[in-house]
């Protein structure tokens, strides 16, 4: 995959971020129709202000993988 089809994918991947709502990715999260990989890859293209209020409402839901979330992050993320 070269260098342009990269950035074009997230650049896609990030104006759909803008589409899904942090309401709806808890809402997969409670019912377990979401896998922890597909929330690191949704989660990684948020930015700062966005994670920190989906990580808020999921510490809510479930605090252990809020923490596996976060630790992911980091790593992927360079925090």
């Amino acid at each position: 995959m070269s260098t342009e089809e990269i950035f074009t994918k997230r650049k896609q991947a990030t104006s759909t971020m803008n589409t899904v709502d942090i309401d709806r990715i808890i809402f997969w999260v409670r019912e377990g129709s979401i896998t922890l990989s597909n929330l690191a890859e949704i989660i990684s293209v948020m930015d700062s202000d966005k994670v920190k209020d989906f990580l808020t409402k999921l510490n809510e839901v479930d605090p252990d993988l809020a923490h596996v979330l976060w630790e992911k992050l980091k790593e992927l993320k360079n925090w």
